[in-house]
Parts: C-alpha cells; structure tokens; sequence
C-alpha cells in the first residue's frame, strides 16, 4: 500500500543531513522539497502529488512485479515543476507515468521490462526527457498522448517489442541526439501530431520504417542516419508541410516513402544508399500500393 509521505514511519523517510527528505521504501509525495532514495524499492512505487519537486534517485532501482494498473514512479497532476533523475525502474506496467503536469524533468533514468510504456506522458506541457534509457518494454518505450511542448535529448529507447518513440495527438515535439534500435515496429511514430522535428538521431534495424508518420503536420526530419529498418528510412503517410534534409540511410529498401501527402515535401541533401541503389528511377510495389523513392529526395516527384 502506497503511504503519504506524513506518515510514514522513521525507518521510510527522514531528514537526511543534505538538507534531502531520504526515502527508503514506497511513498507518496504531497509537500515540496528536495527527496532522496537511500535504498531500493520494492512492493510499492512512488507518487508525486505536489509541485516544487525534485526527487533523486540516488542510483537505486524501483522494483514491480508487472501487475495490472502498476507504475513505478506516478507523477499525478495537476502539478508543475517536478524533477526526477538517477532511478532505475523495472517490472511494472508502466515505468514513469506523467499526467496533467507541466515543466516536468526526466534525466538519467532507466525504465525496462515493463508490461506496458516504460515512459508513459498524457495531458502534458513542458515535459523534458533526457539522457533516458527505455528498453525491453511490452509497448512504446516512450509514449507522449496529448501533450504540448514536450522534448527527449539524447535519450534511447531499445529492444521494445512495439515503438520506441511513439507521439500521439501532441503539437511542439522535438526529439534531438537520440537513438531507436532494434524495436519491434518502428523507432518513431508520428499519429495526429502538429509540429514536429527529429534532429541528429539513429534509427537503426528497427521492425518498420525508422520514422513514419501519419495525419502530421510541419514535420521535420534532419541530420539522421537511418540502418537497417525495414521497408524504408522515412515513410511519410498523409502528411503536410514537411521538410526532410541532410538524412543519410543504408540498408533498408527504400529511403523516403510517400503516400497521400497533400503537400509536396520540401526534401533535399538527403543521402539514400538503399538495397535498390541511387539509380534515379522510382520503384512501385503494388502490394503496399504506395511510391518508394530511391533518388535523391529533391527529384522526388508524385
């Protein structure tokens, strides 16, 4: 059972000599202040209910046993400015989930073998997710559901046997220096998201195309290299005002792949070094029903 951080016994939470509230076993959080993990947890996550929260993991893992409706770390809104950093979370269905909150902080953290999202944020503005790892979870390593201004740096999101990066019904993304690998669908996806923008990531043998979207708009793609995805590097599906440049890809059958975009994309310096080869020409597959382009991306016509 989870228990408010009042009261809680000695043994839990004490005033350590850093000034940080330490915790020593499941909680919840309902009064600001700096908290520090001073031991794993296990049989209980922990929740933050209140702003003005910084909450350090210390390095300790917080330990689930993948039962339904289980979330390591709960971030439970509304609240605003909450950081969380240097925690491990395994075996829950979600990791970190992060609901009706703004300007909260994510860094350093490791959420793996969940049943669900290993990072799971809704109904979110400012949220910031950095230097993460999210990997060998059951669906998107990182989910983001109608949110607003939200960014992941230099986070990886591996071995998850659905996405690895997966935005839904958001606006303002941005996802810069991070690495999909290996996931069982694609490394990001796109779905009814409004301004977008991939910068200097890796995507390599994922399940799909590295980056695909669908129903997006103002998306961008730039300084990418793409390995190994199946199907295509980029596989863009009705979408608008997008603009792919300087992306490199090698090893997957097609580089850019268009279907019923209502804008032509504005595309260039892109670099694909597909199975198929740089020859100019356009391939059609009729059992997808859709172009694969192979040329360079500004002679890409449709």
């Amino acid at each position: 059972m989870i228990r408010s951080v009042a009261a809680l016994l000695c043994a839990l939470v004490v005033a350590g000599t850093s000034g940080a509230i330490e915790i020593s076993g499941p909680a919840e959080i309902t009064t600001p202040g700096e908290y520090r993990l001073i031991a794993d947890v296990a049989e209980g996550g922990i929740t933050v209910r209140t702003g003005d929260v910084a909450l350090d993991g210390n390095g300790h893992q917080v330990l689930g046993s993948s039962g339904a409706e289980t979330r390591g770390l709960f971030i439970d809104g509304p609240v605003s400015n909450v950081t969380v950093r240097n925690l491990s979370l395994a075996g829950w269905e979600v990791g970190i989930e992060v609901r009706d909150a703004d300007h909260v902080r994510v860094e350093r953290v490791h959420a793996e073998n969940c049943t669900a999202n290993g990072i799971y944020v809704e109904h979110c503005r400012e949220i910031e997710v950095q230097d993460c790892v999210a990997s060998g979870n059951a669906l998107p390593g990182i989910a983001i559901d109608a949110s607003d201004g939200c960014r992941m740096s230099g986070t990886t999101a591996m071995g998850n046997a659905d996405v690895g990066f997966y935005l839904a019904g958001s606006q303002n993304i941005a996802i810069e220096g991070c690495n999909a690998s290996e996931n069982g669908l694609n490394g990001i996806y796109f779905e009814r998201t409004e301004t977008a923008r991939v910068r200097k990531c890796s995507l390599e043998k994922n399940g799909y195309p590295g980056v695909a979207a669908a129903d997006t708009g103002g998306l961008e793609i730039t300084d990418t290299s793409a390995f190994g995805n199946r199907l295509a590097a980029i596989w863009l599906d009705r979408t608008e005002r997008s603009v792919i440049t300087r992306n490199i890809a090698t090893g997957s059958e097609a580089g850019l792949v268009i279907r019923n975009a209502s804008a032509r994309p504005f595309a260039g310096g892109n670099l694909w070094l597909t199975e198929q080869g740089v020859d100019g020409e356009t391939v059609v597959l009729p059992t997808l029903g859709v172009w694969l382009h192979h040329l360079p991306a500004e002679r890409v016509s449709f």
